[in-house]
């Protein structure tokens, strides 16, 4: 991430990496689970990404 982002640091670089992660591991699970992008592309299911924030305990929602 640090490639993509060069002009990121301290707390903006990791809030990006942990953004990038829950991203891939959402692409991950589409990926690996039929049953689950199914019912994702069936409009049954959706899959949302979100961010904890363990300082403020605010949860930051990154959407399907």
């Amino acid at each position: 991430t640090r490639v993509l982002y060069p002009s990121l640091k301290g707390g903006e670089l990791a809030d990006k990496v942990a953004e990038t992660n829950v991203r891939q591991v959402m692409r991950e699970i589409l990926s690996q689970c039929p049953a689950i992008l199914e019912k994702v592309r069936s409009g049954k299911a959706q899959l949302m990404g979100a961010i904890y924030d363990t300082d403020t305990g605010a949860v930051r929602w990154l959407g399907p």
